[in-house]
């Protein structure tokens, strides 16, 4: 009767050791995709980005990609940033450009030594290209993979949403 109760234990702390080990993974992963990046634009300033979250939803022409972005400016001047130079990057190298669609302006201006907490990106792309890898682009150095390979496991109804932490989606 002592040798099962052992067995139940030991089975018992290695499933516990398992689903924490999970539990860490998942954890740096999100703190991996949520990190800061330090972006260098084409004219030569610099500019932190960090992406809070990614949204993504069904329409009728494929869907919608929401990226909310966390921008920060170091320098002793303001920025302006084009929100077109915020590409998304497909797997097969197609490029989409943001929406500028109701209060979104062409510029995001960001004043000295300042943080933008609540930037909105939003993406409308096909429905075959969410199948594979997607990635942020912002500036010459800065490539971001916001969606690891692999096809879309969640079925989403037309105007349906769901918001993720980490690329794995």
């Amino acid at each position: 009767m002592s040798k099962r109760f052992w067995a139940l234990g030991i089975a018992l702390a290695i499933i516990g050791v398992g689903i924490g080990m999970l539990a860490l993974f998942r954890i740096q992963e999100a703190r991996d995709f949520s990190r800061p990046h330090q972006v260098r634009t084409r004219a030569g300033t610099n500019f932190v980005m960090r992406i809070a979250e990614i949204s993504v939803g069904k329409v009728d022409t494929g869907f919608v990609v929401i990226a909310y972005l966390r921008l920060e400016n170091p320098n002793g001047f303001d920025l302006e940033l084009r929100r077109n130079r915020f590409v998304l990057v497909g797997e097969n190298r197609n490029f989409f450009r943001p929406s500028r669609m109701g209060t979104q302006n062409e510029l995001i201006k960001l004043p000295a030594y300042s943080v933008s907490k609540g930037e909105l990106l939003s993406y409308t792309v096909p429905d075959d290209v969410i199948k594979g890898t997607l990635s942020l682009r912002a500036g010459r150095n800065c490539t971001i993979t916001i969606k690891e390979s692999g096809p879309f496991g969640d079925q989403l109804r037309p105007d349906e949403f769901r918001t993720f932490h980490w690329p794995r989606w």
